[in-house]
């Protein structure tokens, strides 16, 4: 029978509920101070989506403390730690997380070079930035760069913990816009079409209608190309489709196009030009030509 509440006495109470891979261990660093931390089986709740968080911090405590806080109680399943941005930016790449929780004055790369490289490598990431009273302007920084949110040092497990569920919320609900946009994007292109035909350019902003489907061609001058793809049989169809997508881009690759839905049967090819472009039309409807044989 085990008595007492002694460390020892914890980590056996656990290993004989739970079973010999959980239990209780201590980190001691001379100079820093010692870690204790628990290991139990987490519950798993919600959709099946896995809440990702990434610490960044060169102070080895806090990035300790932080990383074996009760994440599992906000439903975050994977913690992640690096003590320097170059070191987070490998994680952050492959793993994508949902949150990013990073001090701004590190070594090798700081929180805000950090922070510009992750725009273009884990664009969907929120980034939390931890700061101290001195390093304020540092945080103004921060907000120039979108960064979700800033904790100033000391760090309260409870003030980060509800800051790091405003930004699960927050991502969750871009995906959730991206998710009705994806599904009602054909629909919407196939509605602008429809005005380009019945209203033309001198009476439909463009620039501004292509935007609202996520699409991004600088006017004001545009060359439209309607391409008929539909085949007997669906699966051509798609082939079809794909074998277009790849004339396009070879031959356009150099310049700012969109192909968009355009009815069941139809995709329209929407190019930016500069000036008179009849020279160019008749390049590119040549190449679809071939494309079609």
């Amino acid at each position: 029978e085990l008595v007492g509440i002694g460390l020892r006495s914890v980590d056996l109470r656990i290993k004989s509920y739970f079973g010999k891979e959980f239990g209780l261990s201590i980190e001691s660093e001379y100079g820093k101070g010692t870690i204790v931390s628990i290991v139990i089986p987490k519950h798993k709740w919600g959709d099946g989506k896995v809440n990702k968080v990434i610490i960044v911090e060169d102070e080895w405590i806090i990035r300790k403390s932080l990383r074996n806080a009760a994440w599992e109680y906000i439903n975050i399943d994977q913690v992640f730690e690096a003590s320097d941005g170059e070191e987070a930016i490998e994680i952050i790449k492959k793993e994508q997380p949902q949150v990013i929780i990073s001090d701004i004055n590190m070594p090798f790369m700081d929180g805000l070079e950090m922070a510009k490289i992750v725009k273009n490598i884990s664009p969907k990431s929120r980034i939390i930035f931890l700061t101290g009273y001195d390093e304020f302007k540092f945080a103004q920084a921060a907000v120039k760069l979108k960064a979700f949110d800033y904790i100033l040092k000391p760090v309260s497990v409870h003030e980060l913990f509800e800051k790091v569920k405003e930004a699960i919320k927050d991502w969750e609900e871009e995906q959730r816009t991206n998710q009705t946009l994806e599904n009602t994007l054909p629909l919407m292109q196939d509605q602008f079409f429809n005005k380009l035909i019945k209203y033309g350019h001198e009476r439909l902003d463009i620039e501004k209608e292509l935007s609202n489907l996520k699409i991004f061609l600088q006017g004001p001058n545009y060359t439209a190309f309607l391409i008929y793809t539909a085949s007997e049989n669906e699966k051509e169809d798609i082939e079809n489709k794909k074998r277009l997508h790849k004339v396009v881009s070879n031959l356009l690759q150099n310049y700012n196009y969109a192909l968009i839905q355009a009815g069941i049967s139809y995709l329209c090819l929407m190019l930016s030009v500069e000036g008179e472009s009849t020279d160019l039309k008749k390049k590119i409807a040549i190449q679809i030509l071939k494309y079609a044989i």
